[in-house]
């Protein structure tokens, strides 16, 4: 716990205002992910009363909370509490993101987390030869198999968007027969 006072330059004795603040344990770690997959996290943290809180994050494009963490939720006193975060990057280098959870009704910072994403490349599985014309649009099939036990729901991702652009982001395939 500490105290901050606030003045007016230079070396002024009058007090504008001040502040009390605490100091809250900011807990960091890594996180590896394959580029474009998602990973869920488990992020836990200890209550000392009943509150309404709000998470953050830095980078929503990286991470993001799953429902019911997207919004206002209540956490439980005298409890570990645990909250799902959800990170995909199809970022090259690491990315360093800032988990933030707040009070909604006093703006008071609970807790916060400190995540290094560390990206790897995807294993690939498949490749294929195509021949396109300089200059020119061209359009190619791509075969793809549902490998799966069960009917599913495909995301297609390109890793560069400026040389090969996707018509089908989504696809559901029934299982292979």
């Amino acid at each position: 716990f500490f105290f901050l006072m606030i003045r007016r330059p230079p070396r002024s004795t009058q007090s504008r205002s001040s502040a009390a603040s605490d100091v809250y344990k900011r807990q960091g770690f890594d996180v590896n992910v394959s580029m474009g997959q998602l990973v869920t996290l488990r992020l836990t943290f200890p209550a000392d009363k009943g509150r309404a809180v709000r998470c953050y994050t830095s980078h929503p494009s990286v991470t993001y909370f799953p429902s019911p963490f997207d919004k206002d939720f209540s956490i439980l006193q005298g409890e570990i509490n645990t909250i799902n975060l959800n990170v995909r990057s199809y970022a090259k280098e690491s990315q360093k993101v800032l988990i933030n959870l707040v009070d909604i009704n006093t703006k008071e910072l609970l807790f916060a987390w400190t995540i290094n994403v560390v990206v790897s490349y995807p294993k690939i599985t498949k490749v294929f030869d195509v021949i396109c014309p300089i200059g020119q649009e061209s359009i190619h099939a791509v075969p793809y198999v549902n490998r799966t036990a069960a009917w599913s729901i495909f995301e297609f991702v390109s890793s560069n968007p400026e040389i090969a652009r996707l018509q089908v982001n989504y696809m559901s395939l029934s299982l292979m027969l």
